[in-house]
């Protein structure tokens, strides 16, 4: 498979941050900053798109084929780092330590564009047949290969962040039913996407 097309039959680092004020209204969190302008009405819907869907993947399907239709529909990764979380690592704590735990980094793209970067401590073991396999050799995005399988997605904490070419950051919680949390994740979007 190329990439995740919107129509197709699976269902669907910051250096210097500098955190804006966050209002929490209703599970939703909306931004102000004066300096941002026209971005932080943008940051505000995309978070909202976000809030909606069960994974980052759907979401920006859904805003990248809102807000650049030109553009090939195709949501691909580009795998930067793909590797096991060594025990003397400091990682996150997710599921217990038995558990065996790999580090993913990818770039994900809307056809050539990249709209965000995502750093994914993950586990396995925990993901339904296939789809670890897949991981590997696959360039649909983590949330495109688990779609089918109800996933949750909690956002933890959101910022915006002072970085030359990421606006926004997000990091959540993915879990699968009978699974439990099988994946931390760091979004990092770029603020081409959000202008």
């Amino acid at each position: 498979m190329a990439g995740f097309r919107p129509n197709s039959d699976v269902r669907a680092m910051g250096d210097a941050i500098s955190i804006a004020k966050l209002h929490v209204t209703a599970g939703a969190a909306l931004w102000s900053d004066g300096s941002l302008g026209g971005m932080s009405r943008n940051i505000n819907s995309f978070l909202t798109f976000l809030s909606q869907h069960s994974t980052a993947s759907a979401a920006l399907v859904a805003w990248c084929s809102t807000r650049f239709p030109d553009d090939a529909p195709v949501l691909r990764v580009t795998v930067l780092e793909d590797r096991a979380v060594m025990p003397q690592e400091a990682a996150p704590r997710l599921g217990n330590a038995a558990d065996a735990m790999r580090f993913r980094r990818v770039q994900i793209l809307w056809g050539d564009m990249p709209v965000s970067q995502a750093v994914n401590w993950y586990l396995p073991n925990r993901l339904p047949a296939g789809v670890a396999a897949d991981l590997q050799t696959s360039t649909l995005p983590f949330g495109v290969l688990i779609a089918g399988y109800c996933p949750s997605r909690h956002n933890t904490g959101t910022e915006i962040v002072d970085h030359p070419d990421y606006a926004l950051t997000v990091r959540a919680v993915l879990s699968l039913p009978d699974a439990g949390d099988v994946s931390l994740v760091e979004e990092h979007y770029y603020r081409s996407l959000l202008l």
